[in-house]
């Protein structure tokens, strides 16, 4: 079976989660790739209703149906893959929609292939109209039907999204079957009682991505600490997630009392699990913990300030908060526990970043960094927006030795 992932505004990221939730269904090969999309081949069919709902950073999925070759996308084509898709719809109005992606093709070839989809999507409206059948396409000014127009027009229940992915030699159709439920996440980052994004507040996306990442065993009876919880976005999430054992700690006591209110209110929607939540400062959190018996740490720690005068001490002070943590994170993580963790890495005026020196320091103590494919050299992956001053580098740890 192929499918196609719309990737997320960090495509790297998209990808290493991907990877990380298929890994334990099946055996899989990634076909092809942009910064857009990519295709993989499993062994087993999966359920990608499933999976939408456990990935943090996929915009839509869905299944290849059908390759071609050439610059041009011909209608009879076209009618002959719509006319098969029609005929599981019992709708007495047909919505349709088409995305384009960029699948490594010349922005010329690629053009082309713009410039037919509302001649073709026309065409096929006409067609459908003159054998009785009421239509609408559903369109946009972008390319790429967002999941928002998706979700609002029904296409997935009434209708169906055509993709069309341009590779350099052939283009790749694809149905889309699932795609991101933004209403969802607007209700779990919006409307939960304690908010304050001043004070700083993890994208639940990436909370999601993060709880992937670490968890490479898929057991959602594992027990999970954020020891820098803030509001409690990641535990919220782990929770929604079905992670059931979770611990979180923060040393300052009105955002520990914000994550009790909120995974409170999370509670009330049906999720069933256990919450511990407690003020503590990390350089003195196993003695509120039991030795060796934590699974998984989720955490997002102190980044620092948004301006920075002096570098080399605030890079100083952070590391030191790091050193400890991580040394007291020895004495509670159980042996070959993963920590999935966001270093800051300050944008300097040359627009070079700025790192934590400490990699050398955590290999000593007995953490092995577990590299990402397409990351950088040291071994992480940078998350950021252009115009962010600090960005979050995610790592994975493993505890080797004690």
């Amino acid at each position: 079976m192929k499918y196609f992932f719309a990737l997320g505004h960090q495509p790297k990221l998209s990808l290493a989660e991907i990877k990380s939730v298929l890994s334990p269904l099946t055996d899989f090969v990634i076909k092809n790739i942009s910064h857009e999309v990519c295709i993989i081949e499993t062994k087993e069919k999966i359920d990608l209703s499933l999976m939408q709902k456990k990935l943090g950073g996929t915009i839509k999925a869905g299944k290849i149906i059908q390759e071609s070759h050439g610059n041009k996308i011909f209608f009879p084509m076209l009618l002959d893959t719509v006319n098969k898709i029609c005929s599981n719809l019992n709708n007495s109005k047909i919505y349709f929609g088409f995305s384009l992606y960029n699948l490594n093709t010349k922005p010329s070839d690629f053009s082309a292939f713009a410039r037919q989809i509302n001649f073709l999507a026309l065409k096929l409206k006409n067609k459908l109209k003159s054998r009785g059948l009421s239509s609408r396409w559903v369109s946009s000014k972008k390319r790429i039907l967002s999941s928002v127009i998706v979700k609002k027009n029904k296409l997935l229940k009434n209708g169906f999204e055509l993709v069309f992915l341009i590779g350099s030699k052939k283009v790749f159709w694809g149905q889309t079957l699932n795609c991101q439920d933004f209403r969802a996440y607007e209700i779990r980052d919006f409307k939960r009682p304690t908010r304050n994004i001043e004070r700083g507040m993890i994208p639940l996306r990436l909370a999601k991505i993060m709880l992937n990442l670490a968890d490479k065993e898929k057991n959602y009876s594992q027990v999970i600490l954020d020891p820098f919880c803030g509001f409690g976005t990641i535990l919220q999430e782990a929770a929604e997630m079905g992670y059931t054992n979770l611990i979180g700690s923060d040393s300052d006591k009105e955002m520990v009392e914000g994550a009790k209110e909120n995974l409170k209110w999370f509670a009330g929607f049906g999720s069933k699990f256990k919450a511990n939540i407690f003020q503590s400062d990390v350089r003195k959190i196993s003695q509120k913990i039991e030795s060796f018996s934590i699974d998984l740490i989720v955490t997002e720690p102190y980044l620092g300030p948004l301006k920075i005068r002096d570098w080399q001490l605030e890079i100083k002070k952070i590391s030191n908060l790091y050193l400890v943590s991580f040394k007291e994170f020895k004495k509670i993580l159980k042996p070959k526990g993963r920590i999935c963790i966001i270093f800051p890495a300050f944008l300097g005026s040359n627009r070079n970043l700025h790192f934590l020196p400490i990699l050398k320091k955590l290999k000593k103590m007995g953490w092995e960094i577990q590299p990402f494919a397409d990351g950088i050299k040291r071994g992480s992956i940078i998350y950021s927006r252009s115009a962010q001053f600090v960005r979050r580098e995610i790592f994975i740890f493993t505890n080797i030795k004690n």
